[in-house]
């Protein structure tokens, strides 16, 4: 909020577990800066080694790798929660040049969930938006129904497709038998 009303600076660890409590971790600070439209942060600074560093401060600091849903510089930071790309046209993976994934929960999109099948198995006849309709009301029943099942790996996408009314192949099948 200060920054965007027009404060010319902070001061801030690298990442979040750096300095004294009641910081913003610069690493975090510096994109969002990014994301408001600051090009002069992009002259200044390395932002994908700002990433990486903010990666290896946490882990030096901690003897973790930082929490999956930390911002910016989680494993989980880059993935696509909705049926659009980031804040605007801003898109978090394209910036860092690494690839986003669709992360599938009942706020995907039936075009994510798709995409998803396709990333993972190949270009199928069955993967259709019509059965990706169906995987996102059946998320949403279980959801409804308290079943905490995992979306994600290639067997919990592949669980919900069957349990959608997809019809898996023979490859589908021998997958979910080595599980």
């Amino acid at each position: 909020d200060c920054l965007s009303g027009g404060a010319n600076g902070v001061w801030a660890g690298l990442c979040d577990e750096g300095a004294a409590m009641g910081h913003a971790g610069s690493a975090v600070t510096l994109l969002n800066l990014i994301r408001l439209g600051n090009t002069k942060v992009l002259e200044k600074y390395n932002c994908t080694e700002v990433r990486k560093a903010a990666i290896e401060v946490t882990r030096l600091t901690t003897g973790k790798m930082p929490h999956p849903k930390q911002v910016v510089y989680g494993d989980r930071a880059l993935d696509l929660v909705f049926g659009f790309i980031g804040v605007g046209k801003f898109n978090l993976g394209d910036f860092f040049g690494e690839p986003t994934v669709n992360r599938i929960t009942t706020l995907a999109s039936k075009e994510m969930i798709r995409d998803r099948l396709v990333n993972l198995f190949g270009q199928r006849d069955e993967f259709t938006l019509d059965i990706a309709a169906k995987m996102k009301l059946q998320m949403i029943k279980d959801l409804q129904e308290s079943i905490k099942d995992e979306y994600m790996s290639r067997y919990g996408i592949l669980m919900l497709f069957t349990r959608s009314g997809g019809i898996p192949n023979e490859d589908m099948l021998s997958e979910m038998e080595q599980v």
